[in-house]
């Protein structure tokens, strides 16, 4: 059965979950006869078996030729059902309350968080959208590039909140009733700033036994990014407390758990480059390790190619990093998050993020 995808609205809260293995999705329900070739979108292996992506789902191939599907990993209409492209622009069309809407997205964006008087600012809030609402025949109308912050989901993942449920409830009490933090925190603060007088502060502490991962991130949905695309992000770093396992992800909401590429980090500073989706192709920094304990400018620009994309990144204008290798899930995925922060780690990490940028090189 096809899940029914939708895009989040202009309640901009998403919900991540970690990548399924396929071997853990449950039985087969069904075999199904052997397709053709050309009907294939993505063939791999895993834990010694074998998949195929064919019409958005996952199916494990059998010795015996049939193939039985596994889990539905993306909508293979999604593109034609939420974006609309309208005089040079590209809109996410959305139900907004009852009334058609839509949305125009910006692959350019920039925050020194400086703006912001309050922590609650830095999301995008309901009134902040009303007073920006446009109405025409076709119904409401947004602009990213009118909005004073596009940061749009908080992700708490912790021992106290280990579940999409639970860090779901604990985003909803933060950003919409006031509530505290429990273990998990990101803050607006005065210690590290790189420039001006504030940064934003990203504390983990480290995941329970059960857990894959600890998270204390933010992300925005502004942007599209698809193949051809060279995508950069720039941003400054104090690593002060661990080390996070990912810094940066441009991920597609679309996609069964949220597939896309990321900056990581080994426990020893060690820079690598991941492709989050099937058999995770990845460049890593042979001798480089990321400084501690100082701002270390990090900046990477990645041309977005299914098969042959390519991936650059410097820290303090060192390239650490510059080969080829897929840098997107499928040629048809389109990549519509920014998740900045300790998006994963493993142990206590403290984590301090000023002056980022995102942009589509060449763009007009």
């Amino acid at each position: 059965m096809r899940r029914k995808l939708t895009a989040a609205g202009l309640g901009f809260l998403i919900l991540s979950v970690i990548v399924p293995d396929p071997a853990s999705a449950g039985s087969p329900s069904e075999e199904v006869p052997p397709f053709q070739d050309s009907e294939i979108q993505r063939r791999w292996r895993q834990d010694r078996k074998d998949y195929v992506l064919i019409g958005g789902v996952i199916y494990q191939e059998r010795i015996t030729g049939e193939f039985s599907p596994v889990i539905d990993y993306y909508d293979p209409d999604f593109l034609k059902d939420n974006y609309l492209f309208d005089g040079g622009g590209v809109f996410q069309t959305f139900d907004d309350r009852g009334v058609a809407a839509r949305i125009r997205l910006s692959n350019s964006y920039s925050d020194d968080f400086e703006s912001y008087m309050d922590f609650s600012e830095l999301f995008v809030s309901r009134e902040l959208v009303d007073g920006l609402a446009r109405t025409d025949s076709r119904g409401r109308a947004y602009d990213f590039r009118e909005f004073p912050t596009r940061w749009s989901s908080l992700t708490l993942q912790s021992p106290s909140a280990p579940t999409v449920e639970r860090y779901v409830e604990l985003r909803k009490s933060i950003l919409e009733n006031g509530g505290d933090f429990i273990d998990n925190r990101v803050d607006l603060s005065v210690e590290r700033a790189r420039s001006g007088t504030q940064c934003l502060r990203f504390h983990a502490v480290p995941p329970s036994r059960s857990m894959v991962t600890s998270k204390s991130s933010i992300a925005t949905e502004s942007v599209f990014f698809r193949k051809g695309d060279e995508f950069r992000f720039s941003g400054m770093f104090f690593f002060e407390l661990g080390m996070p396992t990912t810094i940066m992800d441009l991920e597609s909401t679309w996609l069964l758990g949220h597939s896309g590429i990321r900056i990581l980090f080994a426990p020893d500073g060690t820079p690598y480059v991941e492709l989050k989706a099937f058999d995770k192709p990845l460049l890593r920094s042979r001798e480089f390790r990321v400084p501690r304990n100082r701002w270390v400018h990090i900046d990477i620009r990645i041309v977005l190619d299914d098969v042959s994309g390519r991936v650059q990144l410097r820290v303090d204008d060192e390239m650490v990093i510059d080969g080829t290798m897929p840098t997107l899930p499928l040629p048809d995925t389109v990549l519509n998050s920014v998740e900045i922060g300790i998006s994963a780690a493993s142990e206590e990490t403290i984590l301090y993020v000023d002056d980022i940028e995102v942009e589509q090189i060449g763009a007009p």
